[in-house]
């Protein structure tokens, strides 16, 4: 394989802010060998496979699916900003008090009251507006009754996490494998983008986030192997 020639990415124009320093030159070009190093191996890595008759696949790196379901997985989710919302609006806005809701009852009985009583004799007019009037009264109890059952904080049905109210209506996750998306090509096929797992493991055995190569071969056979 041919060495990879790397231009110069340096950026003549500083438009007059000064660049970020690196903690020192060995540090500086520690980093820059890692960068060409992992840009000669992704080079390397798609070169064989597009030799070899490999279609090039992208899988998804949110997915609402445990692929392996071995390993713990970090959750995509909205519902942190969601509570907060949630918090604001019930101090902005906070629920009726049982006297603003008995009030609120007690004048839709008395329009229906005298909805009744209008309608044994009163005017066509008269009994619109008390029709009118009457509904009002009703949207404003409904507005008031669904306040009251309003909570602050993290939504929930049912005493569970309700993840209906998220971003993907389910709950929703970083990939940890593209393999049940490969499966769906008929034909020979790989993946190579970041893998992410969230096993609590400070150790070097360890990695948060990394880049794997998955493929899968159409027609497979034993000597092929």
């Amino acid at each position: 394989m041919q060495p990879v020639s790397i231009p110069n990415c340096e950026n003549k124009a500083s438009f007059g802010i000064p660049p970020r320093p690196f903690a020192s030159a060995s540090s500086h070009k520690h980093y820059s060998s890692c960068c060409k190093d992992r840009n000669a191996l992704a080079f390397a890595i798609h070169t064989f496979f597009q030799q070899n008759g490999f279609l090039y696949v992208h899988t998804p790196i949110i997915t609402t699916s445990d692929c392996e379901g071995a390993g713990e997985m970090f959750q995509v989710t909205t519902l942190f900003h969601e509570a907060e919302r949630r918090e604001r609006e019930f101090v902005a806005k906070p629920p009726p008090s049982e006297a603003e809701l008995d009030e609120a009852k007690h004048a839709v009985t008395l329009k229906g009251e005298a909805l009744k009583e209008l309608k044994k004799g009163g005017d066509k007019g008269t009994i619109a507006t008390v029709v009118q009037e009457l509904k009002q009264a009703k949207d404003t109890l409904m507005q008031l009754e669904a306040r009251s059952k309003f909570r602050p904080g993290m939504p929930k049905k049912d005493g569970a996490v309700d993840y209906t109210a998220d971003f993907f209506s389910r709950q929703a996750f970083l990939t940890v494998s593209g393999q049940l998306q490969v499966e769906t090509y008929a034909c020979s096929v790989y993946t190579f983008g970041p893998t992410f797992r969230a096993e609590n493991s400070h150790t070097t055995r360890h990695l948060a986030e990394f880049w794997m190569i998955e493929l899968k071969l159409l027609l497979l056979t034993l000597r092929m192997i």
